[in-house]
């Protein structure tokens, strides 16, 4: 059952089309977390990245918990324009 949101989440076709190659799992209970990439995930490009720890019912392989929640792996975003060199702005 998808579940009622006050805004739309982003989906699986939104982080690849920012250059996003999967999510971080984190757990809730406890401090572990881990990645998986989207090809491994092998959901619908309209799934919603929220849902994915519900969809595939992860577990915490260090707790046992399954109050995992999955978050778009940002670790190696570039945004557009980001590169070059730096600038320092005395103030």
């Amino acid at each position: 059952m998808k579940p009622e949101r006050p805004y739309d989440p982003m989906t699986i076709a939104n982080a690849v089309e920012l250059g996003l190659t999967g999510v971080i799992l984190y757990c809730r209970k406890c401090p572990r977390e881990g990645a998986i990439g989207f090809d491994a995930l092998a959901l619908p490009l309209e799934t919603a990245v929220p849902d994915i720890a519900r969809t595939w019912r992860f577990v915490c392989s260090g707790c046992g918990a399954q109050s995992v929640v999955s978050l778009p792996d940002w670790t190696a975003y570039k945004a557009p324009g980001a590169g070059g060199m730096a600038r320092s702005i005395a103030i």
